[in-house]
């Protein structure tokens, strides 16, 4: 629980454990998400910030039922659905913020926390650069369960 925030994460039943040794809260996605999610969230207060790194309506649409400010909602992904919902949109799609201040601000302290071991990023698999046909279609895939990292 890095700096007081409590995360609530969305995911299958299978990642549960998985989001639950990162710190989250887990709730498992689909009908009825918003309610689930409120429930998770109820011992400590609203959902005060949303990000959206799937694109999906129903994670789009949740997000803008539980958070107050829509510019509070981010999405990385959903840029067509979220550009209709008026929340920010982040990276290289359509209209959106490539986010280099962001990353610009948060580079040294997330080198800082990841040399202390506050926090950790699992890298599923590593791939030598002429391999990086195989990482693209692996990501494409969906659900590497970590990075994927190509190797010089």
């Amino acid at each position: 629980m890095l700096r007081g925030a409590r995360v609530v994460a969305t995911g299958s039943a299978s990642s549960a454990a998985e989001l639950r040794a990162l710190g989250a809260t887990p709730v498992t996605y689909g009908d009825g998400l918003v309610e689930r999610v409120r429930a998770a969230a109820a011992a400590t207060g609203p959902v005060t910030v949303a990000v959206d790194t799937v694109g999906t309506d129903e994670a789009l649409d949740t997000s803008v039922a539980l958070v107050a400010d829509r510019t509070r909602v981010a999405t990385i992904a959903g840029f067509a659905r979220g550009a209709e919902l008026g929340v920010r949109l982040l990276g290289s799609g359509p209209g959106a913020d490539p986010g280099t201040q962001v990353r610009d601000a948060a580079r040294a302290q997330l080198v800082e926390l990841a040399g202390d071991g506050s926090i950790a990023v699992h890298v599923a698999r590593t791939y030598p650069l002429e391999s990086a046909a195989d990482a693209h279609r692996d990501s494409r895939a969906g659900h590497a369960g970590g990075k994927l990292v190509l190797l010089p």
